[in-house]
């Protein structure tokens, strides 16, 4: 019987595979050039069904002015909940014992709190962010930390676990449906924040525990992460080799501008409604439009056919491994280590070379350098608790300063890179004219090879990002000894000229890995974005938050500054490894190259 049984099942699977590959055959001539029909399709569609790069530049701003609202109210929260458990005699409270019921908000609703709470939140005139004693004190500063890294690690790990997952989820289903389910996690992670916020004294253990299934619902949806990756993979199927990396910068500056209005909104915000707790209102607001915006209006980028043949390549490679071997169940129990496939070694093969095959380490090099990079960005948080120690910054304050910070970056972005990039490739290419601004917000017209390598192309970003990270070396070291709080902002908006290093290396990891296609093979990118995904987790969300959490919480009263030297350690490394990168030969139109898969 168990015998029988077996010679059905792969009886089974072998129709299965038989079936599976004679529909990926069917799709083949569909595929073969499919953009011919796709971009003539596209031009008779009335505007607002055409996917172009512009619809993400209005929706990169829109979520990133929601997400940075919030961050100097929420770094509040942090440190009230720190002082209210850790501190509470500083401030002559007892946490559970000193209540004010009805305290008056707004004509509109009550709530208790104790008087904690009420002089941070809910002061009636200009924000103060415990500027008492309390608020300045080294082991308020410590937990509070420590409080961020814990939400940060545990949101890093799940996202480290699903981040590969949603990246080929939307090679598969489209990047509009990621983006939206993004979308859901965003808005649900706003009204978990007001919740402890508004309810912070009624919730039992102080509101930690809500913020914990915050940062789990936020990791296993993926959130900011799944929704960036979305967002370049969604660039990459609309847009030539040539022209992706403008569209990155671009995109990147609209996100930068929106992270530069967001804090200047929300500490406008608050200064009108004296009321802190007004910015999370809004922030859910704005996040119930997004979701309508993303699932009801934002075109799809991705054709029916791509998305189709997507799901066979990965029925295929379930139905290969449908054989319950020991082997089978390991692979199963480290499923999200399997997007990082896309990120190993091969084996190339160089014509021009005797020295035979060889494995390309160029894409784990780059990856491991993008890493360090992230590494240092996780010091952010802590930087702007070292600003408000050293230098006395309140929240809004804080607000005003990151949205200098953010429109620096923007600017360079979006309108000086841009022009940069138009000059010198127009220098750089034998023939052609550069393209005019306005392609930037229309898609191609003529037929492309949507993202296979330049070599043009490919040297400039690989210039621009060892650039940036030479920039990014000094600003940090500049950064540990500003003595004012001027001079500290100050270096902090000339960094922006090394702001385009994760777009160019977005680009750089692109050419390399659509180089393991054929010449006109549609390009996976949603995998390799989830792969990037699942290292910006690791570094930024998991290594990153603890790291510099611990370091500050344990240097804070001797030497604060010592973030800086660490991420300037990081920066360092970095850019010995994109010096390790060779520049790459274009491939031929006649040459084969393996299929990845």
């Amino acid at each position: 019987m168990a015998s029988s049984r077996s010679r059905i099942g792969r009886s089974s699977s072998s129709r299965h595979r038989t079936t599976t590959h004679e529909h990926s055959d069917a799709l083949v001539p569909d595929l073969a050039h499919p953009y011919e029909d796709l971009v003539e399709a596209r031009t008779e569609m009335a505007w607002w069904k055409r996917p172009a790069p512009w619809w993400l530049m209005v929706l990169a701003p829109f979520s990133s002015i929601i997400s940075t609202a919030t961050v100097a109210p929420q770094l509040e929260l942090y440190n009230t909940l720190a002082c209210c458990i850790h501190k509470p005699q500083v401030t002559g409270l007892e946490t559970h014992s000193s209540f004010h019921q009805g305290l008056w908000i707004s004509s509109s609703f009550t709530i208790a709190v104790d008087d904690t709470v009420e002089r941070t939140f809910l002061q009636s005139g200009p924000p103060i962010l415990l500027s008492d004693p309390c608020s300045s004190d080294p082991d308020v500063q410590g937990a509070a930390a420590k409080m961020s890294a814990v939400i940060d690690t545990v949101n890093g790990i799940l996202t480290f676990v699903t981040a590969g997952w949603w990246g080929s989820f939307s090679d598969r289903n489209g990047r509009k449906k990621l983006m939206g389910i993004a979308a859901i996690g965003q808005l649900i992670s706003s009204f978990n924040i007001l919740i402890v916020a508004k309810y912070l004294e009624q919730i039992p253990g102080g509101g930690y525990w809500i913020l914990i299934v915050d940062a789990v619902t936020s990791g296993v949806l993926g959130v900011s992460t799944s929704e960036t990756a979305a967002m370049f993979a969604y660039i990459s199927d609309i847009s030539t080799a040539e022209k992706r990396f403008r569209l990155f910068s671009v995109v990147s500056g609209c996100m930068l501008a929106g992270l530069a209005i967001g804090p200047m909104l929300g500490s406008l915000v608050v200064r009108l409604t004296h009321n802190p707790l007004s910015v999370f209102y809004m922030a859910a607001a704005f996040r119930i439009l997004q979701t309508c915006l993303v699932w009801f209006i934002l075109p799809e980028s991705l054709p029916p056919a791509q998305m189709e043949r997507a799901l066979v390549k990965h029925l295929e490679i379930r139905i290969s491994t449908d054989d319950r071997t020991s082997l089978f169940y390991v692979r199963r129990l480290l499923f999200f280590l399997k997007p990082l496939a896309v990120l190993l070694p091969e084996k190339t093969t160089n014509r021009h070379s005797s020295l035979g095959a060889r494995r390309d380490w160029d894409l784990p090099i780059l990856v491991l350098a993008f890493g360090l990079i992230l590494l240092a960005s996780a010091s952010l948080t802590n930087q702007l608790l070292y600003a408000r120690y050293t230098f006395g910054w309140d929240s809004e304050y804080i607000g005003y300063c990151l949205s200098a910070i953010g429109f620096s970056r923007a600017i360079y972005l979006i309108l000086i890179l841009p022009l940069v990039i138009n000059f010198v490739k127009s220098r750089m290419r034998n023939t052609g004219p550069a393209s005019s601004e306005s392609d930037l917000l229309l898609p191609d017209r003529d037929p492309p090879r949507l993202s296979h390598p330049n070599t043009h192309a490919f040297a400039f970003d690989l210039g621009l990002a060892r650039f940036s990270a030479v920039v990014e070396i000094a600003t940090f070291a500049a950064l540990a000894f500003a003595p004012t709080g001027f001079l500290f902002l100050l270096f902090t908006m000339l960094g922006a000229l090394g702001g385009g290093v994760s777009t160019a290396i977005k680009s750089v990891a692109l050419d390399i890995y659509s180089g393991k296609f054929r010449k006109n093979e549609p390009v996976e990118s949603g995998k390799l974005f989830g792969a990037l995904s699942v290292v910006q987790s690791v570094f930024s969300e998991i290594i990153g938050p603890p790291l510099y959490g611990l370091i500050y919480a344990s240097t804070v009263a001797t030497f604060p500054r010592t973030i800086f030297f660490v991420a300037l350690g990081s920066w360092v490394v970095a850019f010995a490894l994109l010096n390790c990168i060779k520049l790459r030969p274009e491939v031929p139109d006649s040459e084969d190259v393996e299929d990845p898969n």
